[in-house]
C-alpha cells in the first residue's frame, strides 16, 4: 500500500513536471529523456522493495496452540453457562465436566491461567 502511494506520487510529480518543461522549452527530447529516467526509477524501487520482501520470507502459519484453543473453549462454556444461569435453565452436566476438565489441563499447563 506505501509502496503504491510512493510510486503513484513519484510518477504524479515526474508526469507534471514534464508536461511543464514540455510546454515551456518544447523540447520532446527532453520529455522522451525524463520518461526513461522516470522508467528506471521505478524499476529499481520496484526490484529493491522485491527483493527486501524476497529476503522476509515467513514460513506459512501453522496450528493454532493447544492450551489457546482450550481458553477459547472454556470461555465459550462459561458465557453458555451464564446465559442459561441468567434464563434460570438446568445446565448441562457435560458442560460442566468439560470445563473443569479444561481448567485442570490449564492450571498443569505452562502457558494456561
Amino acid at each position: 500500500m506505501i509502496l503504491k502511494a510512493i510510486l503513484l506520487f513519484t510518477m504524479a510529480t515526474l508526469i507534471i513536471s514534464l508536461i511543464i518543461m514540455h510546454r515551456v522549452f518544447g523540447l520532446k527530447g527532453l520529455l522522451i529523456y525524463e520518461l526513461s529516467v522516470l522508467e528506471d526509477f521505478m524499476k529499481t524501487r520496484i526490484d529493491s522493495f522485491l527483493e527486501v520482501f524476497r529476503k522476509s520470507k515467513k514460513p506459512p502459519l501453522g496450528v493454532k496452540p493447544e492450551w489457546i484453543a482450550k481458553e477459547h473453549r472454556l470461555q465459550e462454556i462459561e458465557a453458555a453457562i451464564f446465559r442459561y444461569q441468567c434464563q434460570g435453565e438446568d445446565i448441562p452436566e457435560d458442560w460442566k465436566r468439560e470445563a473443569q476438565e479444561i481448567d485442570d489441563f490449564l492450571k498443569n499447563s505452562i502457558h494456561g491461567r
